[in-house]
């Protein structure tokens, strides 16, 4: 028999001992592996605002293309007839034209201006293309054509107004003659001057085939 304060240990407490340290053992090793795994407890809420979000572009959409059938210019026609109570194109019969000049006589270096003139004579407002596409300035010496405007003419327009009953129109800019004989064979040479020392010449005009009635009379000094 073992007496007191002999040194020995009872297996008793010896496997008291034995539990103790392996409880703080596991203690340990719990609290290591809480440190490792999650090293950001007790730190605060992380600060996610230095790393933004990143978001995919939206795609296009089938809108976004343009539409090559709809942006098209459709086809329309130019013959569509005029509803009832619109205008209609002018007779021949209630068409007058009219010739002038700014001048009855020019000096050597003077150049004529030439005008002319639209008035609907009917009782009904109608419809007449005024544009230069249609327009002539026809000067003679006697029998002999000297001068006409369309010979030359490079560039033309139309201009479909309304003409109101007894209503003038008159050509916006005259026309300047410069003094010279024309042909459509001479446009691109040099030209004739017109003869003059008192010579007497006569304007006619005429619009979609329509002439002046009356011709205007000028002499070239």
């Amino acid at each position: 028999m073992t007496m007191p304060g002999s040194g020995r240990v009872s297996p008793a407490v010896y496997r008291r001992r034995r539990l103790v340290a392996f409880l703080l053992l596991a203690a340990v090793v719990t609290v290591v592996g809480l440190l490792i795994v999650r090293p950001w407890a007790g730190a605060g809420p992380t600060d996610t605002s230095a790393s933004p979000a990143v978001t995919a572009s939206p795609s296009p959409t089938a809108s976004a293309a343009p539409d090559t059938e709809t942006s098209a210019p459709s086809e329309t026609t130019s013959a569509t007839p005029a509803e009832e109570g619109d205008p209609q194109p002018c007779d021949e019969s209630v068409v007058s034209v009219g010739a002038s000049t700014d001048a009855d006589d020019y000096a050597a270096e003077a150049k004529p201006e030439l005008s002319l003139s639209v008035t609907n004579t009917g009782a009904a407002a109608c419809t007449l293309n005024v544009g230069t596409s249609q327009q002539q300035f026809i000067i003679t010496r006697g029998s002999e054509t000297v001068w006409r405007s369309t010979d030359c003419q490079t560039e033309s327009s139309d201009a479909v107004v309304v003409l109101e009953p007894d209503a003038t129109v008159a050509s916006a800019e005259p026309v300047t003659w410069e003094r010279i004989h024309s042909s459509p064979g001479s446009c691109d040479g040099e030209r004739e001057a017109a003869e003059a020392g008192g010579t007497d010449y006569r304007l006619t005009t005429s619009i979609g085939g329509i002439e002046s009635a009356e011709t205007t009379d000028f002499v070239l000094d």
